[in-house]
């Protein structure tokens, strides 16, 4: 259920977008009818280990009105996600240093809470990824494909 807070008069209200809250949880008001709406921004975690690939893909994933944890390793992004943080969805790199993405994707099997966020494996190799992933994003990748990919896995609400 949204919550539902009071209304926003006049011309302010039909493109008012602000982000709210702290702590990395940002929110969007819409205005639908006469109350406003708050629903979260989406949010994903990108866990990559090329440094220019990271900033490249989260510039991109934000390009889309979806915010971006980035972590540079597997080890990085499990702690974040049993930290708390919630995700509508992990881009998950195959090979990594630390913690590569199998381990990761093993470790989130076990937590039921991360266990349900859908897992996008990256990988440069062309064989079928270890379940349960959701989707897949070979390297290279077309942006079509992230576009695509965003849109399925983090239509806000």
């Amino acid at each position: 259920m949204l919550p539902v807070g009071p209304a926003i008069a006049g011309r302010e209200a039909r493109s008012r977008f602000r982000r709210r809250g702290g702590g990395g949880c940002p929110y969007v008001k819409m205005r639908v009818g006469s109350p406003t709406v708050t629903m979260p921004t989406p949010l994903v975690l990108l866990v990559e280990d090329d440094r220019d690939l990271r900033e490249a893909m989260s510039e991109l994933i934000e390009a889309q009105g979806v915010d971006v944890r980035a972590a540079r390793d597997g080890r990085e992004g499990l702690e974040m996600l049993k930290s708390g943080l919630r995700p509508h969805a992990v881009f998950l790199d195959q090979c990594m240093p630390r913690l590569d993405g199998a381990s990761v994707l093993a470790a989130m099997s076990e937590d039921p809470a991360l266990a349900a966020i859908p897992v996008v494996w990256m990988s440069g190799e062309r064989r079928t990824p270890p379940p349960p992933v959701t989707a897949c994003l070979p390297k290279p990748f077309e942006v079509s494909d992230l576009r695509a990919i965003l849109a399925t896995l983090c239509r806000a609400g």
